[in-house]
């Protein structure tokens, strides 16, 4: 509870790297009541759960990093939560773009291509 506003929080993707997403929901008192003995039997089932309550909603998606939120913005989760967080980064690096100078844009992009290039090495 946050004052008398329950609020629904989890990681999007994976919360061990130094930067991480977060993303909230407000739930209805009734809501929030229907979850006070809601249990799941498995991390899976929770998963799909979590999706289905953002799906659609209002959400507060805030940039982490070391834990610490920087940046946040509201948005509407259309598709999913993955889907909105990635334009949630896109949009908060666009505001940085001008400010960038050209070594940190190029570490920035090496970060991506490495993470790209990391993952397909990794299925093969």
């Amino acid at each position: 509870m946050w004052g008398k506003q329950t609020v629904l929080f989890t990681v999007v993707g994976d919360a061990n790297g130094h930067v991480s997403i977060w993303a909230y929901i407000d739930l209805a008192e009734e809501q929030a009541t229907e979850l006070r003995d809601l249990e799941f039997e498995s991390e899976d089932e929770l998963r799909r759960f979590v999706a289905t309550a953002f799906s659609g909603r209002k959400a507060l998606l805030a940039l982490a990093r070391d834990l610490c939120v920087g940046e946040w913005s509201p948005v509407t989760v259309e598709q999913d939560l993955t889907h909105s967080a990635i334009t949630f980064v896109q949009d908060v690096v666009k505001s940085r773009d001008d400010h960038i100078d050209p070594a940190t844009r190029l570490r920035a992009d090496l970060a991506a291509a490495d993470v790209v290039i990391s993952h397909e090495f990794a299925q093969a």
